[in-house]
């Protein structure tokens, strides 16, 4: 006999209210809200169309006609909350049991790899529970490396877990928020160079040449984090992608053409990489191309953005707006040299990142079981 339950819900995106008494679980993994529930009690969630990453929830909720609630039938044998570090573990294998080829989707069917699992006696659920609850947001983060099959795997794991990656995931944390506040303050330079020039004349800049690039690790826009000067993923080029126009120059600041879009790039060392032309290359006399990279990054730059971008799907800045926008304001050389330490700084920081990164990927590829 089963030992879990599956429904679906009635509900559709439209029905979210944005002020709504209770969630209502969707397709996304952004949780709306509703002024209906559907449910009472604990369950776990899982969409059925896209990420089939799961949620946890206890209470009355809401649910899209194309997503799962699942909850057990019989606690005294397993533990809702087990279940869910369960299918958190091992929701993967959903892909395996999906249909379709351009959005992913499960049916009932796709569920039955969960009853055909030996789950421990409920007492060892229970230690297992007690024992991942206190770090559960490092669980919830890597939960692949966790085994849950029986206590001993868990605790050991989980240890392994705490001794290596927590203190990585530390540094991390500490270096992305010096980041950030880097990228902020070199914002403001920005705003206090426009502040401190009157009648001054216009800073002189070039945009870097497009040109077909045949091999290198080629960077999308959509892989440049959005301000935070860093690359999330790159390829290999083995053809010739009709974006890839850019060849990374160092001391250039690269910025997204799109409306609504901050994605940055700023490195004061060579890399081999190929960027999409969905980005400025901006260039610079070194006297003052800092100062003008601070208004790149300033409010008053995105503002202007909003303003005067154009086109129906993608809206965006052309080359002459860009240098309408730029000639428009007056931007002191004064700070220069300062900004140009700040920018060296949050360019340390990035590749300070991408080494605990690579590190931590490597230990979590090790410990995966």
């Amino acid at each position: 006999m089963a030992i879990i339950g599956i429904q679906t819900g009635n509900s559709n995106t439209e029905d979210a209210q944005e002020k709504g008494i209770y969630p209502l679980f969707d397709r996304s993994q952004v949780i709306k809200r509703s002024n209906k529930y559907l449910f009472d009690g604990e369950y776990v969630i899982v969409a059925g169309e896209g990420n089939f990453k799961p949620k946890y929830y206890n209470g009355k909720f809401d649910l899209h006609q194309r997503a799962y609630c699942i909850k057990s039938t019989d606690t005294t044998k397993l533990s809702n909350k087990y279940l869910y570090y369960l299918i958190l573990k091992n929701y993967q294998i959903f892909n395996n049991y999906s249909v379709g080829s351009t959005v992913p989707s499960l049916r009932l069917s796709s569920f039955n790899w969960i009853n055909k699992i030996s789950f421990p006696a409920f007492e060892e659920q229970q230690k297992i529970i007690d024992i991942i609850a206190p770090k559960e947001e490092l669980f919830l983060k890597f939960s692949n490396t966790i085994r849950v099959d029986n206590f001993e795997h868990t605790k050991n794991d989980l240890k392994n877990l705490i001794d290596i990656i927590e203190p990585i995931e530390k540094l991390i944390d500490s270096i992305n928020f010096a980041k950030k506040k880097t990228i902020s303050l070199i914002s403001k330079m920005g705003e206090l160079s426009l502040l401190a020039s009157k009648n001054i004349e216009s800073i002189k800049f070039d945009k870097q040449k497009e040109k077909y690039i045949e091999s290198g690790n080629y960077v999308s826009t959509g892989n440049i984090g959005d301000f935070n000067n860093l690359i999330e993923k790159f390829e290999q080029l083995s053809s010739n992608p009709t974006r890839a126009r850019l060849k990374f120059k160092k001391d250039t600041l690269y910025i997204s053409k799109l409306d609504g879009e901050k994605k940055i790039l700023y490195l004061n060392k060579d890399r081999d990489l190929v960027l999409s032309n969905g980005m400025w290359g901006i260039e610079g006399n070194e006297d003052s191309k800092y100062s003008l990279y601070a208004f790149l990054l300033s409010n008053t730059f995105y503002e202007e953005k909003t303003l005067k971008s154009t086109g129906t799907t993608m809206r965006g800045l052309n080359d002459n707006t860009l240098k309408q926008i730029i000639n428009y304001y007056s931007i002191t050389k004064k700070h220069n040299w300062l900004v140009k330490k700040y920018f060296v700084y949050l360019s340390f920081l990035t590749e300070l990142l991408e080494v605990f990164y690579k590190i931590k990927n490597k230990f979590i590829k090790f410990f995966v079981v």
